[in-house]
Protein backbone atom coordinates (compact mmCIF):
# COMPACT_ATOMS: atom_id res chain seq x y z
CA UNK A 1 0.00 0.00 0.00
CA UNK A 2 1.33 3.40 -0.99
CA UNK A 3 1.73 6.02 1.73
CA UNK A 4 1.50 9.81 1.48
CA UNK A 5 5.28 10.30 1.33
CA UNK A 6 5.59 7.87 -1.60
CA UNK A 7 2.80 9.72 -3.46
CA UNK A 8 4.52 13.05 -2.79
CA UNK A 9 7.87 11.68 -3.95
CA UNK A 10 6.23 10.21 -7.03
CA UNK A 11 4.55 13.49 -7.96
CA UNK A 12 7.84 15.32 -7.47
CA UNK A 13 9.70 12.80 -9.62
CA UNK A 14 6.98 12.83 -12.30
CA UNK A 15 7.44 16.60 -12.49
CA UNK A 16 11.19 16.14 -12.90
CA UNK A 17 10.61 13.53 -15.62
CA UNK A 18 8.40 15.96 -17.51
CA UNK A 19 11.05 18.66 -17.06
CA UNK A 20 13.75 16.26 -18.33
CA UNK A 21 11.66 15.30 -21.37
CA UNK A 22 11.51 18.98 -22.38
CA UNK A 23 15.17 19.66 -21.63
CA UNK A 24 16.76 17.89 -24.60
CA UNK A 25 19.37 16.40 -22.26
CA UNK A 26 20.25 12.77 -21.75
CA UNK A 27 19.06 11.11 -18.56
CA UNK A 28 22.66 10.99 -17.36
CA UNK A 29 23.25 14.72 -17.96
CA UNK A 30 19.97 15.69 -16.31
CA UNK A 31 20.64 13.53 -13.25
CA UNK A 32 24.22 14.75 -12.85
CA UNK A 33 23.10 18.40 -12.94
CA UNK A 34 20.56 17.76 -10.19
CA UNK A 35 22.49 15.30 -8.07
CA UNK A 36 20.03 12.48 -8.77
CA UNK A 37 20.84 8.81 -8.93
CA UNK A 38 20.42 7.56 -12.49
CA UNK A 39 18.99 4.26 -11.23
CA UNK A 40 16.38 6.05 -9.07
CA UNK A 41 15.49 8.28 -12.02
CA UNK A 42 15.12 5.18 -14.20
CA UNK A 43 12.83 3.58 -11.61
CA UNK A 44 10.53 6.61 -11.56
CA UNK A 45 10.65 6.92 -15.35
CA UNK A 46 9.34 3.34 -15.61
CA UNK A 47 6.61 4.14 -13.06
CA UNK A 48 5.72 7.30 -14.99
CA UNK A 49 5.43 5.41 -18.28
CA UNK A 50 3.39 2.63 -16.67
CA UNK A 51 0.97 5.18 -15.26
CA UNK A 52 0.65 6.96 -18.61
CA UNK A 53 -0.05 3.65 -20.38
CA UNK A 54 -2.61 2.55 -17.80
CA UNK A 55 -4.58 5.79 -17.98
CA UNK A 56 -5.21 5.40 -21.71
CA UNK A 57 -5.00 8.08 -24.34
CA UNK A 58 -4.71 11.66 -23.23
CA UNK A 59 -5.84 14.80 -24.94
CA UNK A 60 -3.66 17.75 -25.79
CA UNK A 61 -5.04 21.26 -25.78
CA UNK A 62 -4.59 22.79 -29.22
CA UNK A 63 -4.38 26.50 -29.70
CA UNK A 64 -5.35 27.71 -33.11
CA UNK A 65 -4.98 31.07 -34.76
CA UNK A 66 -5.18 32.31 -38.30
CA UNK A 67 -2.09 31.67 -40.33
CA UNK A 68 -1.88 31.89 -44.09
CA UNK A 69 1.08 29.51 -43.97
CA UNK A 70 -0.96 26.63 -42.55
CA UNK A 71 -1.42 24.83 -39.28
CA UNK A 72 1.24 24.07 -36.69
CA UNK A 73 0.64 21.72 -33.77
CA UNK A 74 3.21 21.60 -30.97
CA UNK A 75 2.88 18.56 -28.73
CA UNK A 76 4.06 18.61 -25.07
CA UNK A 77 6.94 16.25 -25.92
CA UNK A 78 8.33 18.82 -28.36
CA UNK A 79 7.15 17.22 -31.61
CA UNK A 80 5.96 19.84 -34.11
CA UNK A 81 3.49 18.95 -36.83
CA UNK A 82 3.28 21.53 -39.63
CA UNK A 83 0.49 21.20 -42.16
CA UNK A 84 -0.34 23.32 -45.21
CA UNK A 85 -3.28 25.70 -45.18
CA UNK A 86 -6.45 24.31 -46.72
CA UNK A 87 -5.70 20.73 -45.71
CA UNK A 88 -8.79 18.56 -46.08
CA UNK A 89 -10.30 17.03 -42.90
CA UNK A 90 -9.64 13.43 -43.98
CA UNK A 91 -5.92 14.04 -44.47
CA UNK A 92 -5.76 16.00 -41.20
CA UNK A 93 -7.35 13.02 -39.45
CA UNK A 94 -4.73 10.72 -40.92
CA UNK A 95 -1.90 12.94 -39.64
CA UNK A 96 -3.44 13.21 -36.18
CA UNK A 97 -3.86 9.44 -36.03
CA UNK A 98 -0.11 8.84 -36.38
Amino acid sequence: MENRQERKDGMQMFGMIEDWSQSGKTQKEYCQERGLSLSVFGYWLRKYREQRESTGPSFVKLETFGNAMGLEIVYPNGVILRLPSGIDPQTLGQYLGL
